[in-house]
């Protein structure tokens, strides 16, 4: 959980039970009157401002990248359907495929059997066949 330091806007990263106290940052503004102590806010201030604009446009930028692939998850979910559908259209056409071959040999077997018994009887005398 990040700890916020006094009135700086800026806050600690590091984790609680990882970082004494003693370790914290010197930016916090003196609490006794002294010329500087106008500057070390206004610093202070700026840098806070200059880091919300740096997290404004981070946040712009990650949704933006976020938008750019969620597009693209379903674009890709897209493309595995249709492939998924071209996948079964190439099942059915190599089924068919596969049948027509079948049918072709059985009629190609019948065409043989016609043929031997074709050349059989042109080659029987003609004596024979009256």
């Amino acid at each position: 959980m990040p700890l916020p330091l006094a009135n700086a806007g800026i806050h600690n990263t590091a984790p609680s039970n990882l970082q004494p106290s003693f370790l914290l940052p010197t930016l916090i503004p003196c609490v006794f009157s002294s010329p500087f102590s106008n500057i070390a806010v206004s610093t202070l201030s700026t840098m806070s401002s200059g880091s919300d604009e740096e997290r404004q446009h981070a946040l712009s930028s990650f949704k933006s990248k976020l938008l750019e692939s969620r597009e693209w998850e379903a674009k890709l979910k897209a493309l595995r359907l249709d492939i998924k559908g071209l996948q079964k259209d190439f099942d059915h056409t190599e089924d068919n495929i596969k049948a027509l071959q079948s049918v072709g040999q059985i009629i190609g077997e019948v065409l043989k059997q016609l043929d031997e018994e074709r050349c059989m009887f042109l080659r029987a005398p003609v004596s024979s066949l009256c």
